[in-house]
């Protein structure tokens, strides 16, 4: 691995991430949390007062443990073990707020620690027409696409722009559903062996003509 590959997720894509919890700000603030969506969808920095501070979950049923990542409540969350080792990089205007998780009775927090992940960064450096499989979402007048859902490494192919700026970063409008990870940052989640919870592939970084 080395500082000049780029990582895909597909954490946010996949249903098996996301976790059946409700947010406080949902049930209190519906319209902020609307807002916060929108920002989300366009891979804007979303205010800390548009943020869940707590979530609840679901079901009676106790919640074990969680994964170092997942989606709840409409946000991104992390483990602290995750939340520390982004901070050691170049996050631009991404931020981490903690965020507490209790069980069905609103009253017993679930074990650990966690972070609400606010991605604000975005480049333009995705390459659908040398991305195997890419299509576009919403027909020809849209430049908005989707990607299959079983991938290899090499699949997909961003531009050597990549390679400026933060560390994590998301490609929206183009790709809504995915974020994107630096080699290094993606080094070191392996050294900590926590990297498979972000489902990677390894991106082609095709240099410009």
């Amino acid at each position: 691995m080395s500082d000049g590959d780029v990582w895909i997720s597909q954490a946010m894509h996949f249903t098996t991430t996301n976790k059946p919890l409700t947010s406080d700000i949902r049930e209190e603030r519906n319209q902020d949390f609307l807002q916060a969506g929108e920002l989300k969808s366009k891979g804007l920095p979303i205010p800390e007062d548009l943020l869940a501070r707590k979530l609840f979950a679901n079901t009676p049923r106790p919640i074990k443990s969680l994964p170092h990542f997942f989606r709840a409540g409409g946000y991104h969350i992390v483990s602290q073990t995750l939340a520390n080792i982004l901070r050691d990089f170049d996050l631009g205007e991404t931020r981490l707020h903690p965020i507490e998780i209790y069980q069905f009775d609103r009253k017993t927090l679930v074990d650990g620690k966690f972070e609400l992940l606010s991605i604000g960064e975005r480049k333009h450096s995705f390459l659908p027409e040398f991305s195997e499989g890419a299509s576009r979402s919403y027909g020809e007048d849209y430049d908005i696409w989707e990607l299959p859902g079983t991938v290899k490494d090499d699949m997909f192919s961003v531009s050597s722009a990549a390679l400026s700026g933060p560390d994590l970063w998301m490609e929206t409008p183009r790709l809504p559903r995915y974020f994107f990870l630096s080699g290094r940052l993606v080094e070191a989640l392996e050294k900590a062996k926590i990297a498979k919870s972000l489902l990677l592939h390894r991106c082609r970084v095709l240099a410009a003509n």
